[in-house]
């Protein structure tokens, strides 16, 4: 479980800062449906069945599963801060 002390945009900036989240804005593919209880990749938490999932195919090694707000709001946002989006 991700400390709750550090906010989910830090815990991405940190993720793409390690190399855990690829600095790509163009997913090969991308779909969104019901959660799976698939940890999300942007704030570490379950993705409940009652919440929206999207998961992105950035590379043939690489799948991304977010909340919508995690990869809609905050991937994206950070993304663009960083001028490249």
């Amino acid at each position: 479980m991700p400390d709750e002390k550090i906010s989910v945009a830090q815990r991405i900036r940190d993720r793409l800062d390690a190399g855990a989240l690829r600095l790509r804005i163009s997913p090969k593919k991308m779909w969104s449906g019901f959660g799976k209880r698939h940890t999300c990749d942007g704030c570490g938490k379950p993705i409940l069945p009652i919440q929206v999932e999207c998961e992105f195919v950035v590379d043939d090694d690489a799948i991304y599963r977010f909340h919508i707000c995690c990869a809609a709001g905050l991937w994206q946002a950070e993304l663009k801060r960083r001028g490249l989006a």
